[in-house]
């Protein structure tokens, strides 16, 4: 099978590994940042619509602009998806805000009976604990309801592409990530371990920037790169989950190195 029109919408298992390998493929390509990051974080379905054509039509390689985009692209699709992400979104978020809200007047009432100085206190690391569960769930959440939304766009725009009728397009979407869920859940974990790390060395960096610039020397403000940084892993986390998503639906037989 060569051609993307020999495929049919199979969802099965992909190799566990294939997440990995379509994690560097997106970081040899970081320019293409630029585009998919924004775009992926505003529009999810609009963005796994533009990564349908560029492993469909552009070898895998994002700046290539070939012709066929709109011809794949299913609007009814894009704007139903963009609706679930939006009320997915904002649900998520008030359940968060309102659990951290909760939490800090426990750990302040925890606080005002231990008539101790708050600094490195166990109920300052309770909270702390609780502040990173509560974000790492509601983190959980919108990935996996992008993951669903990106795999759905996927058969939407297979069969858009090649004009065949799909009624329960949903149904193996759901499907495909729940064969995948391993592979799914790896790419998350590994996501939120760089973010961590890459948010401590932040926030060293930029303690050691204010009191520099408290002491009037000359201090390395990190800002800038470490802006630079977490756009360049989001898009490593976009494109390695809509090339896992396009497998996981039968649309390339397996990910690795070669195409």
């Amino acid at each position: 099978m060569t051609n993307n029109d020999n495929y049919a919408i199979r969802p099965h298992k992909v190799n566990v590994g294939g997440i990995f390998i379509a994690a560097l493929k997106g970081a040899i390509q970081p320019l293409s940042a630029v585009v998919f990051v924004p775009l992926f974080l505003l529009f999810p379905s609009l963005g796994a619509a533009l990564y349908y054509h560029v492993f469909s039509k552009q070898n895998e390689k994002s700046l290539n602009f070939k012709k066929g985009f709109f011809k794949s692209l299913d609007i009814k699709s894009v704007v139903a998806s963009e609706l679930i992400y939006l009320i997915s979104l904002y649900v998520t978020v008030k359940a968060v805000v309102y659990k951290i809200q909760e939490y800090f007047e426990i750990y302040q009432a925890k606080a005002l009976d231990s008539g101790v100085l708050q600094i490195g206190t166990a109920e300052q690391i309770e909270y702390s604990q609780s502040i990173k569960q509560i974000l790492y769930l509601g983190g959980a959440l919108i990935f996996f309801v992008i993951a669903i939304i990106v795999t759905n766009t996927m058969i939407k725009c297979h069969h858009k592409d090649y004009c065949t009728t799909v009624s329960l397009s949903i149904k193996d979407a759901f499907k495909a990530l729940g064969l995948n869920i391993i592979g799914y859940t790896l790419l998350f974990v590994t996501l939120g371990f760089c973010f961590s790390v890459l948010e401590a060395y932040y926030a060293q960096l930029k303690l050691m920037h204010l009191q520099g610039y408290i002491l009037k020397t000359d201090a390395f403000d990190p800002t800038i790169v470490f802006n630079l940084l977490r756009i360049y892993f989001l898009h490593i986390a976009f494109f390695s989950l809509s090339l896992f998503a396009y497998a996981s639906v039968g649309l390339k037989e397996r990910i690795s190195f070669k195409k």
